[in-house]
């Protein structure tokens, strides 16, 4: 087994959500990495999302987990977390921990809601842009950020999911500035809710390598202004198949260290522990 800096990945998904692998496959491979926890955290989003997880497929999830759970005891920890969207109503009770994240825009038009994602192509964040903002992405960003700050009203927050996601096409596309102080001021409004809850931010490798942007959400400014309020951190992969799982993760914690965090917060049965990195 390989010696890893950071052994442990938190947002992780399988093919009961929109992963390529099964939960037994992912936790196969982790234990041949030398991690020491792994999470999943399978996409609890709202209704009528491709990449939902069914009423089945949750009851599924759990049960394969607490599984695994058993086989992988007193070599790896195993904990069943879940994804959940901002506009998410389920039960998170069952969880070991929650991942809160914005993926969607929500537009209510002659009574009929209408929910745009921000990731799925670069063409339908576009449209809409153009379509609901009259092509002001600063607008976009504002609202974007404003979600992500209503994150603090929500009643199960256990890690702050790619804070900037916004961000995801935007350096191969060039839509906004990332300096200009309306973006600034937007995101730094939602630190003021945020960091103050106590719960770390993630540093998300997934754009990261797949090419999308040469760093991973949580930006360098992001993530100093975080360390300089005294905010934590993680580091997660955003995984979808077995080969990502600690991919970009050396990466990431140069990132951090850059920002000047010498530390990150694993999940465990037990909560939230911070560890050297």
């Amino acid at each position: 087994m390989n010696k890893l800096v950071f052994p442990y990945n938190f947002h992780t998904h399988s093919v009961l959500c929109d992963g390529k692998d099964e939960l037994e496959v992912m936790a196969a491979a982790a234990y041949d990495l030398g991690f020491k926890g792994l999470g999943f955290s399978g996409h609890l989003y709202v209704d009528g999302t491709s990449v939902s997880m069914s009423d089945e497929s949750i009851k599924q999830y759990r049960e394969t987990i607490s599984g695994l759970k058993e086989a992988y005891e007193g070599r790896m920890s195993i904990l069943c977390g879940a994804e959940a969207d901002f506009f998410d109503n389920h039960d998170l009770s069952w969880c070991d921990y929650v991942i809160q994240s914005v993926h969607d825009f929500r537009f209510v038009i002659d009574g009929e809601t209408f929910y745009v994602p921000t990731d799925l192509t670069a063409e339908i964040l576009e449209d809409m842009v153009a379509r609901y903002y009259g092509g002001d992405w600063y607008r976009v960003c504002r609202d974007f950020y404003e979600m992500e700050g209503k994150i603090a009203e929500k009643e199960r927050v256990d890690i702050i999911g790619h804070f900037d996601y916004i961000t995801k096409y935007n350096e191969t596309h060039s839509y906004f500035d990332e300096n200009d102080p309306r973006y600034v001021n937007s995101w730094m409004n939602a630190l003021d809710r945020l960091v103050p809850l106590g719960k770390p931010f993630e540093i998300n490798t997934a754009v990261f390598y797949r090419g999308m942007r040469k760093t991973p959400y949580l930006s360098p400014a992001i993530l100093a202004e975080i360390k300089r309020r005294g905010g934590c951190i993680t580091i997660s992969g955003d995984v979808h198949d077995k080969t990502r799982l600690y991919q970009g993760f050396p990466e990431a914690i140069e990132f951090a260290h850059a920002a000047g965090f010498n530390s990150a917060v694993i999940m465990t049965e037990h909560g939230p522990e911070e560890i050297g990195i």
